[in-house]
């Protein structure tokens, strides 16, 4: 055998180990990928339990100017008005949230659009929209455009009362 043959067979062995390599970093890559989705999800999931419903489970009151404040804004006092505009500015910053983490690729479309359908169902209550006049004056360009457009795209989508109905104290009253 001479060197050249020798040669020969060291680059098609080195050629075989940069493959490989580049298919075991593909694979890291993406199960590198998956566990970023994974956490980002469900820290977006812990986001909304420990800002939205556990104060709704363990505080009744809250449950109640929720529900008020979507069904019936003008019914709510001042203070309860502030911080019925408080609840629904923390759905906004958890929409903010969601967006960045969508553009950043770190949750699928399908949970992004989700969030946006319910986040959006929020603010179409009658309620909701009172405050969304208020709220999307503040936020940033990125969520507010997000969830404007969906809104305008979506105008007959369900409100959260449709979807909750539990949550309509108009409904509540009127079948006492």
């Amino acid at each position: 055998m001479n060197w050249d043959a020798i040669g020969a067979i060291g680059e098609v062995g080195g050629a075989v180990a940069v493959v490989a390599s580049l298919i075991y970093l593909a694979a890291q890559v993406r199960s590198n990928t998956n566990s970023v989705e994974a956490s980002s999800l469900q820290s977006v999931i812990e986001g909304c339990r420990e800002r939205t419903l556990m104060p709704q489970y363990l505080e009744p009151d809250v449950t109640d100017l929720f529900a008020s404040g979507m069904s019936d804004f003008e019914s709510l006092n001042d203070t309860d008005k502030r911080r019925f505009y408080s609840f629904m500015y923390e759905q906004a910053f958890q929409m903010q949230n969601v967006l960045d983490l969508f553009k950043r690729r770190q949750i699928p479309e399908v949970d992004y659009l989700a969030w946006l359908q319910t986040q959006t169902s929020v603010m179409q209550t009658p309620g909701g929209r009172i405050a969304w006049q208020h709220i999307r004056r503040t936020l940033t360009p990125t969520v507010r455009d997000a969830m404007q457009g969906y809104m305008d795209e979506h105008p007959d989508q369900e409100t959260w009362l449709d979807l909750c109905p539990l949550y309509d104290t108009r409904q509540t009253r009127n079948d006492t």
